[in-house]
């Protein structure tokens, strides 16, 4: 059935299929080239009356090659899980940075206002700008940044992602910056996350300083961080229709006043395009 709605939304679109690099009243980004998509979330949250179901995601990310999904956020759990809502609406459950465990909007919990007027988003980032370069040979790139942690640990956090016009690379970097020159909080660990599909296979390797992925058909990528280690954690994807899967995240955790800035890559295995295997279900064995 949603297959059938898509295509009639289709038949009905006089855009000729054209896809925009940036709708900044929604608030996405979108980078693609050589088959590789990334999209990222730069806008702040809705107005509290229609924000009952928004998540703090700023800066969060997806990314994906050819119809291989690769880094994704956790994700809207479907109707009738209402005990994993509150969890995926957290910014922990997206591919983003999280300070000192807490939130980038603060959703208001279990109580008599709750009760009153709803899970609301009642404080997050106010502004976020966004930089968005033309594309030079066929590269893309983006820079954006959000104040939801300035109020509480005085930082901003800065995220740049690029997309190589072959599309067999994706570069990071997250930056933390001060928030004005008021004092800082001295609270500043930071952890960087990147939920994977269930279908995607990671294990680490080069001691901790890489991790190999491979996609449900084949296709291998390596993940970096120099002068980081990389572990993998467990996590969850709500979004399936079959519901809560069990997955894997890479993730990497610092302290921002020693660490201001983490530089990233995806790198495609170029031997390993094109060949097919059957999808992995990590919930078996």
């Amino acid at each position: 059935p949603a297959a059938g709605i898509l295509a009639t939304v289709l038949a009905y679109d006089d855009t000729g299929g054209a896809t925009l690099r940036s709708a900044p009243h929604s608030g996405y980004q979108r980078l693609e080239a050589g088959g590789t998509l990334v999209l990222v979330e730069t806008g702040p949250p809705p107005p509290s009356e229609l924000s009952t179901r928004a998540h703090a995601g700023c800066l969060s990310f997806e990314f994906s090659s050819r119809r291989q999904r690769i880094v994704v956020n956790c994700g809207a759990p479907p109707p009738g899980r209402p005990e994993w809502r509150a969890v995926a609406r957290r910014t922990a459950a997206h591919s983003t940075v999280v300070i000192e465990g807490t939130s980038s909007a603060d959703i208001l919990g279990p109580g008599w206002a709750e009760r009153q007027i709803g899970p609301v988003i009642i404080a997050g980032p106010q502004t976020v700008p966004v930089e968005r370069p033309d594309s030079i040979d066929g590269d893309q790139m983006m820079t954006a940044r959000h104040d939801g942690y300035a109020a509480r640990f005085g930082l901003l956090h800065e995220r740049m992602i690029a997309v190589d016009a072959s599309g067999s690379r994706v570069d990071g970097r997250d930056r933390f910056l001060p928030a004005g020159s008021g004092p800082r909080s001295g609270a500043d660990g930071f952890t960087l996350r990147f939920h994977l599909h269930p279908q995607v296979r990671a294990s680490t390797v080069r001691s901790g300083t890489a991790a190999i992925l491979v996609t449900g058909d084949g296709e291998s990528w390596t993940f970096t961080a120099p002068g980081h280690e990389i572990t993998l954690e467990e996590s969850v994807h709500l979004a399936s229709a079959q519901g809560p899967r069990r997955t894997l995240q890479i993730v990497i955790s610092g302290a921002a006043l020693l660490v201001p800035e983490v530089a990233w890559s995806f790198v495609r295995d170029p031997a390993s395009r094109g060949r097919r295997r059957p999808p992995v279900d990590l919930l078996k064995g």
